[in-house]
């Protein structure tokens, strides 16, 4: 069973993982063909860095000069890497093979490889809780930068995708599911229990870490032909000119890695921060079939921002399989939206009635002494909704400032009537209501109409004002006029009126 997995494994990593190349010569830089190369150069045209919005963030500890590049003695470097290979079961050491590719992250993409270093702030705690369930060495988060940049969406020319950059068949051998609407190996987590797996397989066929890394690189086959080759030699180094020259590169590309994230501070090197963090988003289980245009529409996310959250997805469709959870990665500042807006969200676009709300974008200016409350209530919307769109944590406004602010059909009819009528909202139920109107939770008057008959409605969980008006045949805007609500905000338990056609 051991052989077969072991020739199974060499045909689905070969391809991409022969492709690791190293130029070992101390005066020249790496090549342009090098695969390491390519995976950063992909990432710098890839929007990920765009839909991150990463932002700099220098702590410059040794007061470098912003434009130092520090470079130091073998000596140093080779005492650094002895004290790095002192606290782990791994095997670093230092020559010229590791110092070629110090340069190239630390000299050449120094700008790009503070971006990785920023995108592993993304990933590395997930990464560590997965490596250490498996007992695999926790210096093994960083290898996705050798393999794929940090990029989570990256592909190989062989096919190689995601983070950990599995082959198709190896992917699927160690449980990820590849079809024509999803792909498991660009699922962050699913991708790094896989990868956890696979190299504590293959620490097991060598009992060596390093080994087991160039297994992961070429193949196991590779590298036992390498052994028989090298006359029964068992460990990486004593291989190493055996083994393909792709392959030569691998580990000192890694432990090159590892000493650039022990040692940025020393190289004036400092993650360029990201918009979000491992714990700043949350997931929510997926109900029904949903297209991210419209989760985009009604929560003023990006696409590109959703697609970098989600790469599982092949497309922006996201499909609900029978007997399977399917979910979807949102910022946690969006998740109350969601929530809020789920039906709707669902149900966008599932009819061509006009009282469905479609969302515009607009951009208001705040003049002198205008007020978050003041604003919200001449578009219609509540300040919950505007400090989240503008990722505001405070009322607080300034003059100039300019406010992003996603208008509805509705409104926007409103706001272009010069309706003065304020704003409900119940993101803060110990407000007072202002001007004599009442909350959405209080009794309230009916606007004068020609139908005064009406009947109680009670808002049950799941209830949205699209669903409530398609049950009782009448249109949205007529329930917000009866109950003199501007928001598309419900509660559970609270009380609509609904007027009724005729004579009831």
């Amino acid at each position: 069973m051991m052989r077969i997995l072991e020739k199974t494994c060499l045909f689905a990593v070969a391809f991409y993982c022969g492709l690791i190349n190293l130029y070992a010569q101390e005066t020249t830089g790496k090549k342009n063909d090098d695969p390491i190369v390519s995976m950063i150069d992909s990432l710098v045209t890839s929007k990920i860095i765009e839909s991150n919005k990463f932002s700099v963030n220098r702590n410059n500890k040794y007061n470098f000069h912003p434009d130092s590049i520090p470079q130091y003695s073998e000596a140093i470097y080779r005492q650094r890497i002895k004290k790095m290979d002192q606290k782990t079961p791994m095997e670093f050491i230092y020559n010229d093979k590791v110092k070629a590719y110090i340069d190239l992250y630390a000299v050449r993409y120094r700008k790009y490889s503070q971006i990785i270093m920023g995108l592993t702030e993304i990933y590395t705690p997930m990464f560590e809780q997965i490596l250490d369930k498996h007992g695999v060495p926790l210096e093994l988060k960083y290898l996705p930068i050798v393999e794929s940049a940090m990029n989570p969406i990256a592909k190989s020319p062989a096919g190689a995708m995601g983070l950990w950059q599995f082959m198709l068949p190896t992917g699927k051998l160690f449980g990820l599911e590849v079809n024509s609407v999803i792909d498991e190996r660009c699922d962050p987590i699913k991708s790094t229990e896989a990868a956890a797996k696979y190299l504590k397989y293959l620490h097991g066929l060598y009992n060596d870490w390093n080994m087991a890394l160039a297994a992961y690189n070429a193949g196991p086959g590779t590298v036992n032909n390498a052994i028989r080759r090298s006359g029964g030699k068992i460990t990486y180094w004593e291989i190493y000119s055996y083994l393909p020259r792709e392959t030569q590169g691998y580990v000192p590309a890694f432990i090159a890695v590892n000493y650039l994230m022990n040692y940025s501070a020393e190289h004036n090197m400092y993650p360029v921060e990201p918009k979000m963090k491992y714990f700043q988003y949350d997931t929510v289980h997926v109900k029904q079939d949903l297209k991210l245009e419209h989760v985009s529409n009604l929560i003023n996310i990006t696409i590109e921002e959703l697609k970098f959250l989600n790469p599982v997805y092949k497309t922006t469709f996201i499909p609900k399989f029978e007997g399977k959870n399917t979910y979807l990665f949102l910022p946690k500042s969006k998740m109350g939206e969601f929530l809020a807006l789920e039906d709707s969200i669902y149900n966008y676009g599932k009819s061509n009635s006009p009282e469905i709300l479609i969302a515009q974008e607009k951009t208001h200016v705040v003049k002198s002494g205008e007020t978050m409350q003041a604003i919200a209530s001449k578009y219609g919307v509540s300040t919950h909704q505007i400090k989240s769109w503008n990722n505001l944590k405070s009322n607080t406004l300034y003059k100039g400032q300019r406010l992003f602010i996603r208008t509805t059909q509705e409104n926007v009819s409103t706001v272009n009537n010069n309706t003065t009528t304020n704003s409900v909202t119940n993101e803060n139920k110990s407000t007072p209501p202002q001007n004599n109107v009442k909350t959405n939770n209080s009794p309230v008057t009916a606007n004068k109409s020609t139908n005064t008959n009406h009947k109680i409605y009670v808002v049950k969980s799941g209830d949205s004002f699209y669903t409530i008006a398609q049950k009782n045949g009448i249109t949205i805007d007529e329930i917000k006029k009866m109950n003199n609500i501007s928001s598309n905000n419900l509660q559970v338990g609270q009380k609509l009126k609904i007027p009724v056609k005729g004579n009831g």
